[in-house]
């Protein structure tokens, strides 16, 4: 039997998202009135900055991560050190909630 999914209406904001000039280990925090919603359900980042960065939100902290790219890396990707000036970086993002 198929599932029947009741969904609200949504909306979608799409800006540019630029990393602080201090970052700190575990993310950057975020919300939802960020994006002028009352209730954020998903978080989208463009695949990498153009600094090689890859973005990425952390719903469950509701904090932005940041991870380095690049040569000399395992096969996991690790996270951006505390205090890295990432004020030059930016992504596109798109964010999709409740007004």
């Amino acid at each position: 039997m198929p599932t029947t999914y009741i969904a609200e209406p949504r909306t979608v904001r799409y800006g540019r998202y630029t990393g602080p000039a201090s970052y700190v280990t575990g993310g950057e925090a975020i919300t939802a009135a960020t994006f002028g919603l009352s209730r954020l359900d998903r978080l989208m980042f463009s695949s990498a900055s153009s600094t090689g960065l890859v973005f990425t939100w952390d719903e469950a902290n509701a904090k932005v991560k940041v991870f380095w790219t690049g040569a000399g890396l395992s096969a996991v990707l690790a996270e951006v050190t505390a205090t890295t000036n990432l004020s030059t970086a930016m992504v596109d993002v798109t964010a999709v909630g409740l007004p």
